[in-house]
């Protein structure tokens, strides 16, 4: 669970570089066809958090 907590942490770190590297030159990434704006990356940057942390509590409470 603490391995996901992490990856979790690092996957939120790229999603919100990439946020705002997307915010400040105004123009979307083209991963998909339609392309990501940087409020797309924001929202998923707050769902990796949200996982980090549940995944992080989770492995504490086992570890009681």
């Amino acid at each position: 669970m603490k391995v996901l907590g992490w990856m979790s942490l690092i996957v939120a770190g790229v999603s919100f570089i990439l946020g705002v590297i997307s915010k400040v030159t105004l123009k979307p990434f083209y991963f998909l066809p339609g392309g990501l704006k940087a409020d797309n990356f924001m929202d998923f940057t707050q769902i990796c958090l949200l996982t980090a942390i549940a995944f992080i509590l989770l492995a504490i409470a086992n570890k009681k």
